[in-house]
């Protein structure tokens, strides 16, 4: 018979079924390999184990039988989700033959009657289960408890517990994930229905009269919701620059041959925020655009309808959002032999008004988040990632066989930020965070500054297009919409800090006002802006008499980070001239801190240290190179790593004491 649920016996068997499931050429490492017997026991009593933690995290005074049968749970989820990992159909989307994807696409009806398909989806329904709230699970007060008690703390604690969930829970979300791909059909339909039946309840709750338990117990089940749609839909991979669609998720959708026009119409008008939530769910509308569409209409309904939503559930649909946009979003056909027509019209760089939609979307969103909740950290600076996944170039790695053999191959560069750039409002974004208009202002200066990175990214974009021959030079349409979109973005901040460097920083507003825009300014990484126009900046502001006075604490970290971004943006080889006045620059900011009164302290001298490390990991040509053996355009010599490295350090010494 089973061990009990809750006794010891349970951790024992937990622990002898991962060893055997996670021992390499042990009786139960594949799938294959495991006895149908053992598979639906360790089934049936991971199901157990995950309604028993759930309990015990309810009861009072159980927190030792909480933490055992938890501990239990978590080794029965890791050990199937590292069988389903290991088995090479669960792989990444192989683009081999058409007859091989076919026969892969065959096989995912096949797999729903074998003993895998059905012990998948019962473990993903039971995890699920485990935690939503009632009726559809079985999650007890004491998350909302832990939660509180966390929030309650002091900022330290909360630093030091709340990482994030998707760090917290990386295992269950990863075993979520595993389980759905390989239940796709069951997995794609029921999280899209949840998600819909959760933002219709969120809205609901967003009224006065609605209480806090019910607000957090909505907010909470679309948090994990949207975490695990998140690990369904990607696949873990370690090469975050080869994103693809899981060949699961891909087979199904060949095998569905749902109704690619009823499938885009659903997508574009949940991005419109015109679907009604649970209309598109029927088998003629793809099941993975059904999910994606259930995602964009709960971002539509909490951002324009609810006055006061969850800023976690905000953020994490910013972060799937991210997700979408590198492995979905301008996806590139010519990487795959054979792709599914609902994918191909919804994501493909030939799908016109569909991709379009997604797009404008996207950039939408990122609007109303920073322009709405600029206070809430971790949603400006989840936004501001998503700008930066709209619009950064991409290089695959293809897959090519039955062997899986990595290919890198290039995909057409820039087309989905080329896209971006064109939409009127990703240009209106864009020349708010150059003027930094309030309440931009309240924005955290890491999220400014990966949002001007996104802004420069999209710029490379224009320029990409207005290089393109034509028939009678380069498009002077092109050229002058580049023109014009540098000056109203990067141009204004420059000219802003310009202003404020020139003013001498005669109070405390000018100071703070001048340390946001070089803190924005930090995400230029570009050499030519680099080099052109903030390290002139970044000089001036390092010579302001007010800092060296002691007279503006606020200018010191940001002038450190715009300094540390020039080293960065100056990609070898740098010339001397460039590097001297880098390293000129961070002389002057260690003097400033090595003479403060009273001494400097720890954050400031951390921040010098990182400048230091940004300096000495700059490969400036070969470290033992002359300087005559690499000469510049115009025959500038070009400076040493030798000499990079030797004054950056010399530099510090202002720092040490007497």
């Amino acid at each position: 018979g089973l061990p009990a649920a809750g006794g010891p016996e349970l951790t024992g068997f937990a622990n002898v079924f991962a060893n055997l499931c996670q021992h390499s050429g042990g009786c139960c490492s594949s799938l294959d390999r495991l006895p149908a017997a053992l598979a639906s026991q360790a089934a049936e009593l991971t199901v157990r184990a995950l309604e028993a933690a759930a309990s015990a995290s309810s009861a009072s005074g159980a927190a030792d039988a909480s933490a055992g049968v938890s501990e239990a749970a978590d080794s029965l989820l890791d050990a199937w989700a590292h069988l389903f990992a290991a088995d090479s159909s669960g792989g990444p989307f192989d683009s081999g033959s058409a007859a091989d994807l076919a026969s892969a696409a065959s096989s995912t009806e096949a797999s729903a009657a074998s003993t895998v398909g059905p012990i998948a989806q019962t473990l993903f329904a039971a995890l699920m289960r485990s935690r939503l709230a009632p009726p559809d699970g079985f999650r007890g007060l004491a998350a909302m408890q832990q939660r509180q008690a966390i929030e309650a703390d002091d900022d330290e604690s909360v630093h030091e517990l709340e990482e994030t969930d998707q760090v917290r829970f990386a295992s269950a979300l990863a075993a979520a994930g595993e389980f759905a791909r390989r239940a796709p059909a069951f997995a794609l339909s029921a999280l899209a229905e949840a998600l819909d039946r959760r933002a219709e309840l969120l809205a609901g709750v967003q009224q006065p009269a609605a209480s806090a338990a019910a607000v957090w117990s909505a907010s909470e089940d679309a948090h994990w919701l949207l975490l695990v749609v998140g690990h369904v839909i990607v696949e873990p991979d370690a090469e975050e620059a080869a994103p693809f669609v899981p060949r699961s998720l891909m087979s199904e959708s060949l095998a569905q041959s749902a109704n690619v026009a009823e499938s885009v119409r659903a997508l574009c008008e949940a991005c419109q925020g015109q679907g009604r939530a649970g209309g598109g769910h029927s088998q003629q509308v793809d099941r993975l655009l059904q999910l994606v569409a259930a995602v964009m209409r709960m971002a539509c309904l909490l951002a324009r309808t609810a006055p006061e939503p969850s800023p976690l559930v905000l953020t994490d649909i910013a972060w799937l959002l991210s997700r979408l946009s590198r492995v979905y979003f301008g996806l590139d056909e010519t990487l795959y032999d054979t792709i599914s027509p609902a994918i191909l019209a919804a994501f493909g760089q030939d799908s016109g008004e569909s991709l379009r939609c997604c797009a404008q979307f996207a950039v939408d969103y990122c609007r109303v988040c920073l322009a709405r909740w600029p206070g809430e950290p971790e949603l400006a600076n989840e936004a501001a990632k998503l700008m930066c996944a709209l619009t950064e170039r991409r290089d695959c790695i293809k897959y090519c066989g039955s062997s899986g053999t990595r290919v890198r191959r290039t995909s057409k560069l820039n087309f989905l930020s080329s896209l971006v750039a064109s939409l009127p409002s990703w240009w209106q974004l864009a020349q708010d965070i150059g003027a930094l208009t309030p309440p931009l202002t309240q924005a955290p200066p890491a999220a400014l500054s990966t949002a001007v990175r996104a802004v420069v990214q999209a710029g490379r974009a224009l320029s990409t297009a207005a290089d393109q021959p034509a028939k009678n030079g380069r498009h002077s349409d092109a050229v002058e919409r580049e023109r014009t979109y540098w000056g109203v973005t990067v141009g204004r901040l420059q000219l802003r800090a310009g202003e404020l460097i020139s003013s001498g920083l005669p109070d405390s507003s000018t100071e703070a006002a001048l340390a946001l825009a070089l803190d924005a300014l930090a995400g230029c990484r570009d050499a030519a802006i680099a080099e052109s126009s903030l390290l002139p900046l970044a000089e001036a502001a390092a010579n302001l008499p007010a800092l060296a006075a002691n007279a503006a604490p606020m200018l010191l970290g940001p002038l450190v980070r715009l300094t540390a971004a020039c080293v960065t943006a100056a990609a070898a080889p740098a010339s001397v001239q460039t590097s001297r006045r880098l390293q000129a620059v961070a002389n002057q900011l260690c003097r400033i801190v090595g003479q403060r009164t009273p001494p400097a302290d720890a954050s400031e001298l951390g921040q010098l240290v990182g400048l230091l490390h940004s300096m000495l990991s700059q490969s400036l040509l070969d470290f033992w190179s002359e300087p005559e053996e690499h000469l510049l355009g115009g025959g500038e010599t070009a400076s040493t790593g030798a000499e990079t490295a030797a004054a950056a350090v010399s530099g510090f010494a202002d720092l040490l004491p007497a």
